[in-house]
């Protein structure tokens, strides 16, 4: 597993349907998951992913001139696009298709192209709040793992 300090000089490689392109800088933090159909353009910029960030599928991260960075718990909608230089704050979210072309401050919600903040994700104490998932319930108040009783 990789660290938050490690850091990998990429030419060209693809791993599980994610395409890393360019040579560049790309540090990966612990926990992160990138889906199939991501692609990371470095082009000769630094890109840094925080400790438990998302980066969904067929979405679009470059890493041109200077670093861009996305923070700590920032996910990355489906097929949003992300453009060289943009800092994308802790716990920050990205909406599906959206086009960020400019800091994400922590904790925002943005949505559109050119990407707006539309709504707030944060405690009442600033902290970021990441909810447990509710367990999910099946038909008859069953629980998924649980055998169903016989009527």
């Amino acid at each position: 597993m990789l660290s938050p300090r490690t850091v990998l000089l990429v030419v060209r490689h693809r791993f599980a349907g994610v395409r890393i392109r360019g040579a560049g800088g790309l540090a990966v933090g612990s926990r992160v998951t990138i889906h199939r159909g991501a692609v990371l353009h470095l082009e000769g910029g630094a890109l840094h992913l925080g400790d438990d960030t998302v980066i969904g599928p067929d979405a679009t991260v470059l890493a041109g001139p200077g670093a861009t960075r996305i923070d700590r718990g920032a996910w990355i909608g489906p097929g949003a696009f992300i453009l060289p230089g943009v800092h994308i704050g802790p716990g920050a979210i990205v909406a599906p298709g959206a086009l960020v072309r400019a800091d994400v401050p922590a904790g925002a919600i943005v949505a559109g192209a050119p990407a707006r903040v539309a709504g707030r994700r944060t405690a009442p104490e600033g902290h970021l709040e990441f909810p447990a998932a509710a367990p999910a319930t099946l038909p008859g108040g069953t629980h998924p793992g649980r055998p169903v009783a016989a009527p």
